[in-house]
């Protein structure tokens, strides 16, 4: 199968008020050396980078704030079959020597508020409001994902969470709600249109049953199926319990809840930030004794990319067959599309799913 890929440029006509589509696909082809996407599990930002031959200065190169499109796939019966892989804001343009070369860095478009319709709230607007006891976090993310004319989705272990009174001060709606699932041992992820909150087990649920829209069904590998691997076991974190403090408003004091091993003697993971109720805390505990659990195994693997574009940074990759200690579902932090000369690969960097 022969790679390829469709870039399409979004930009402001002078105007200054209409957006005007490009495909610049057949300009850059010629001069293109490698297309990099880093995709990151969570809220962190996902990267696109076109690294271009020099002799790109024949053609025009889009400028900074320019919005790009890119999808990424392979030619199947004259075809193209692609996978969009989300849109990125130029961030710079950089021209080096030697080898003469630009190379174009761009990063996903939501952190910036290219793109965002004139009359909504752009996604780094901070804000200052209140949620009121009760409310569910379903609702929150709903509401938040209106606002930014996206659509919301929550994973089955967080749909039911109902959330404490909550006050968002001088906080984006992205930072206040990645706070909020982050205490409840979960991310957030916006993809193709979508403001998604999981966690690690409805990840590994997802193995079995893919249910998230913005997540592509998980990978399998197999012998064989792999350019290169590595698996690393290192000691991990001696801690065996966590404390969480919240403040009691009737009693006036500060309490403690425990999870993990209740011999006081044990070695302590004790978290800083005081929370407003005892179910918050009780699960933001949780959620940090989870992680530590998760650390230490590490798993990357290199692989031609499938012809189903499966992989993806929120969805599981499950081993089988190679070796017992590896063998099962694990989570990737990382996962890296590349796109060159040689073809198109993927490099997954994992860890334990829990």
């Amino acid at each position: 199968m022969t790679p390829t890929f469709k870039l399409i440029a979004r930009v402001k006509k002078e105007d200054g008020t209409t957006v005007e589509e490009k495909n610049i696909t057949e300009s850059i082809l010629p001069h293109l050396l490698s297309l990099t996407i880093t995709d990151n599990a969570g809220f962190q930002v996902d990267n696109l980078t076109l690294v271009l031959a020099d002799t790109a200065r024949a053609t025009v190169i889009p400028e900074p704030d320019t919005i790009l499109s890119i999808s990424l796939g392979y030619m199947e019966g004259g075809r193209p079959r692609l996978r969009e892989m989300g849109e990125y804001a130029l961030d710079e343009v950089k021209w080096s020597d030697p080898p003469p070369q630009f190379t174009l860095t761009a990063r996903t478009a939501v952190h910036s508020d290219q793109g965002t319709p004139a009359d909504l709230p752009p996604m780094q607007t901070k804000k200052s409001r209140s949620w009121e006891v009760n409310t569910k976090l379903a609702d929150m993310v709903a509401k938040i994902a209106d606002e930014h004319a996206m659509k919301p989705f929550v994973g089955r272990s967080l749909q039911k969470v109902i959330l404490p009174h909550l006050d968002q001060t001088d906080e984006t709606d992205l930072n206040f709600l990645q706070r909020v699932v982050a205490d409840r041992g979960g991310w957030v992820k916006l993809a193709y249109g979508h403001i998604a909150t999981v966690t690690a087990a409805d990840a590994q649920a997802a193995a079995k049953a893919p249910a998230s829209p913005t997540a592509p069904p998980p990978l399998t590998i197999r012998p064989g199926s792999y350019t290169s691997l590595d698996w690393t076991n290192k000691k991990r974190s001696t801690f065996t319990r966590v404390i969480a403090t919240w403040r009691d408003t009737d009693g006036a004091t500060d309490r403690e809840v425990v999870i993990g091993d209740l011999n006081p003697e044990a070695p302590t993971d004790r978290l800083r930030t005081p929370y407003p109720d005892e179910a918050t805390a009780i699960a933001a505990a949780r959620a940090r004794l989870d992680a530590i659990l998760r650390d230490g195994k590490t798993l990357n693997v290199t692989l031609p990319a499938p012809a189903n574009m499966s992989p993806s940074a929120d969805a599981p990759v499950v081993v089988a067959g190679i070796a017992s200690q590896i063998d099962g579902t694990w989570m990737p932090k990382t996962v890296t599309w590349n796109l060159s000369r040689s073809g198109l690969s993927v490099s997954i960097q994992c860890e334990t799913s829990g």
